[in-house]
């Protein structure tokens, strides 16, 4: 796991957790000048991460992509058991690490933020996945990566590639890494489904579903199955001994949802709230001193630049001035902003 300091004002645990679900992490190191990032020490020593220390000279300087490019092309090298690289970052400069990564044998992971990551490194990816997925955003996580029309075409497109190889039906782990190869930045949690299993049954009116020795199978949905008794129809999970939930057994009046789950402070209430609209907690005197900032340039030089042009000179200005301030957190309270004055 490689990961620039950009991308701390993130919860770090969910993002650990999911990667640990995709198989152990031997490596984790984060990229930074932590002379001046010290507040996320204790979230990433709870997360066992390897901070590696990258002074910063002056701004603009990219020094530490160009240490986080080095040690991960000496790891490739060096680590021959080490087959997976998770990139959390959304700069299209990883892209020719990613590449380089991808002709030593490695499977490459991305992880960013829909708002700024770039497509070309999305694509350079073996996959690519949203963080907002990763981080269960329910209200928009409709909204990212492709539509759900271009998803099923996506589909249809690698189905007929299997139908030219006569490999009907295609098992799903094999339909999904084909699907993968066309478009890395496919994933089925950005439908709001946990498995690839839960999207195809979704999509049933567009393909069929079969199982054989206990795997799951697919093939267009206009397929004539070979009459085998080893291939059969996939049929939705049941409950297991065919019960019901228990608790969809109870009337309604009578669950009581308090003993059920433990009603959260306060804190903890406002702390979801933020991590589910993407949010990092800013205090009011650097809200008030940004947008104030981003106010005076945009009444100096109207329209003379792009947003993202205006946060990064307004990011190196703070790295001038000693101030911690991330451009997502910038890009956090531009968007704030607009929202309140809508």
């Amino acid at each position: 796991l490689w990961a620039e300091q950009e991308f701390l004002d993130l919860e770090l645990t969910p993002l650990i957790e999911f990667l640990q679900s995709r198989g152990p992490v031997v490596i984790k190191r984060v990229y930074g000048d932590w002379s001046r990032f010290g507040r996320y020490r204790e979230d990433l020593m709870n997360n066992s991460m390897d901070l590696i220390q990258i002074y910063s000279i002056r701004a603009g300087k990219n020094r530490a992509d160009i240490r986080m490019s080095l040690d991960a092309f000496e790891t490739a090298i060096l680590r021959e058991q080490v087959k997976t690289f998770v990139i959390v970052s959304g700069d299209s400069d990883f892209g020719p690490l990613v590449t380089k990564l991808r002709e030593y044998g490695r499977y490459t992971l991305g992880i960013g933020p829909r708002d700024i990551t770039h497509p070309l490194l999305a694509k350079a990816c073996d996959e690519f996945i949203y963080l907002e997925a990763i981080l269960d955003d329910q209200d928009e996580v409709h909204d990212l990566g492709m539509d759900h029309e271009a998803a099923r075409s996506l589909l249809d497109k690698a189905l007929r590639i299997h139908t030219q190889r006569t490999e009907l039906p295609v098992p799903a782990t094999e339909l999904k890494q084909t699907m993968l190869l066309l478009d890395p930045a496919f994933n089925e949690a950005n439908f709001g489904f946990p498995q690839f299993r839960t999207w195809l049954e979704n999509n049933a009116d567009f393909v069929t579903l079969f199982v054989r020795d206990m795997h799951l199978y697919v093939a267009p949905k206009d397929y004539n199955a070979p009459g085998t008794p080893e291939l059969q129809p996939w049929a939705k999970e049941q409950p297991r001994n065919g019960r019901k939930d228990e608790l969809s057994q109870l009337p309604q009046k009578n669950v009581n949802l308090d003993q059920i789950a433990p009603k959260l402070s306060s804190r903890l209430q406002y702390k979801q709230i933020f991590n589910r609209l993407k949010m990092t907690s800013v205090d009011f005197s650097t809200r008030r001193d940004v947008l104030r900032d981003i106010y005076r340039e945009l009444k100096a030089r109207p329209g003379a630049r792009t947003t993202d042009e205006l946060l990064e000179e307004l990011c190196q200005l703070y790295e001038a001035q000693g101030l911690i301030r991330s451009k997502t957190t910038l890009r956090q309270i531009w968007q704030m902003g607009f929202r309140q004055r809508a």
